[in-house]
């Protein structure tokens, strides 16, 4: 399980096998189609918010 948290946003981000849970002022849930594409989205997410600094007036 790998997890980022976003406290300015109030976020909780779970990658949990091939689901990645969004948790919030609402909760989501998205379900691919195995471990490997999850992965591949939360790890893009992960490098979007690390890089959110270099990008952002």
């Amino acid at each position: 399980m790998t997890v980022l948290q976003i406290k300015a946003l109030g976020l909780f981000i779970e990658l949990h096998d091939s689901s990645i849970v969004i948790e919030g002022k609402s909760n989501l849930t998205i379900d691919f189609k195995n471990d490997t594409l999850a992965s591949f989205w939360f790890e893009s997410l992960l490098t979007q918010v690390e890089s959110l600094d270099e990008f952002a007036l």
